[in-house]
């Protein structure tokens, strides 16, 4: 048998012989290629069934409301995070449309569809309008006021598909883009080789949207605390593509300081916003801590201290209210010693909570 009969006669679970989950080339190049995943995907889940039956019909349209945890499972090579930010970046976009039509309204899971006239318009700007027909020739169920009954998950395209041209960007855009980037938090230095990097990232993307993208990324980092972003060159986070990295549990800090101001004693610091920056150590230890308090599983139940923010800044607030109990606190000396920096370290937090500090 010859080796390309042998090659034929070999078979592999990591090869699909049906349909897999599909993607347009296309898309992935006019929005990129999580975005055009996860697009399609939404589009699937609210197509009509083989009965032509849509699923989670609310005002006239057919919607889907996976969990990011759901999307993970449909999509195991993204983390969590990731699926996050292509969702966001989708909504952005205005490439869905999203809704909350949950029964129990603290259950605020979003509901998605595609903005089918928004797509259309995108496509037809990219390449010129191109025509969606079905390719079985059979009549479309009913969609019930979808978007646009024509496109069906089985589709060819009926004109010559052309290459979208690369956006260019005028010296004044491309610095106008830059500045948005340069400013958003990482410290100004080698702006020369700043600009070239970002230029040469930028080739064949808008340039505002794409310095929008880092801007909110490094603003993001910024508000976690994360180690050592504030000190980072823009030319190493331009070059190593930071933005791609796993971002960090946002803290809301400015909520924590307003709960630590009012429930502590009067003799004990109150601070403000512009007192507690993300370079000091205070900053990150309270960061570290809400990150870890709302991700990792206490060995007791399995479960994170909170899950929810506002559960989260009701955890500290009791934290407070119990440590302003405590009879060394309340001693005018205290306010020497008692700091929010001090009370932030995740061992004096359960402490308190616990009311073992004493």
């Amino acid at each position: 048998m010859s080796n390309h009969r042998k090659r034929a006669k070999m078979n592999t679970s990591l090869l699909y012989n049906d349909y897999p989950i599909p993607v347009s080339p296309r898309l992935a190049t006019l929005i990129g290629l999580n975005e055009a995943i996860i697009l399609q995907q939404i589009h699937y889940w609210t197509l009509p069934d083989r009965e032509g039956r849509l699923r989670n019909v609310e005002d006239g349209y057919s919607w889907v409301y996976n969990s990011v945890r759901e999307w993970a499972e449909q999509f195991p090579w993204c983390s969590e995070s990731t699926i996050k930010r292509t969702l966001a970046s989708l909504e952005k976009q205005g490439l869905v449309v999203t809704a909350n039509f949950n029964r129990d309204r603290r259950d605020r899971t979003k509901w998605y569809r595609v903005n089918l006239p928004f797509l259309a318009e995108l496509e037809g700007r990219g390449s010129g309008r191109v025509k969606l027909t079905k390719c079985d020739g059979s009549e479309c169920p009913d969609t019930s006021g979808q978007d646009d009954p024509t496109i069906t998950r089985d589709y060819t395209e009926t004109t010559t598909e052309t290459k979208p041209p690369s956006p260019t960007a005028s010296n004044e855009d491309l610095d106008a883009a830059f500045d948005i980037f340069w400013t958003a938090g990482l410290r100004k230095d080698a702006k020369k080789k700043a600009r070239a990097a970002f230029a040469r990232l930028v080739k064949g993307k808008d340039a505002a949207a794409f310095a929008e993208r880092l801007a909110e990324d490094i603003r993001r980092r910024v508000a976690a605390g994360q180690l050592g972003i504030d000190r980072m060159l823009p030319t190493t986070y331009l070059n190593g593509e930071r933005w791609e990295d796993e971002a960090p549990e946002v803290c809301p800090h400015a909520e924590i300081l307003d709960a630590w101001n009012a429930e502590m004693p009067d003799h004990i610091e109150k601070l403000t916003p512009d007192d507690w920056l993300p370079d000091s150590k205070g900053f990150q230890r309270l960061a570290a801590a809400w990150e870890n308090f709302k991700t990792k599983p206490r060995t007791t139940t399995g479960r994170p201290v909170f899950t929810r923010t506002e559960d989260g800044v009701d955890f500290y607030r009791e934290v407070f209210r119990r440590m302003s109990l405590v009879d060394r606190i309340q001693r005018a000396d205290a306010a020497s010693w008692c700091k929010l920096s001090w009370a932030v370290q995740q061992d004096v937090t359960i402490k308190a909570f616990k009311g073992e500090l004493v």
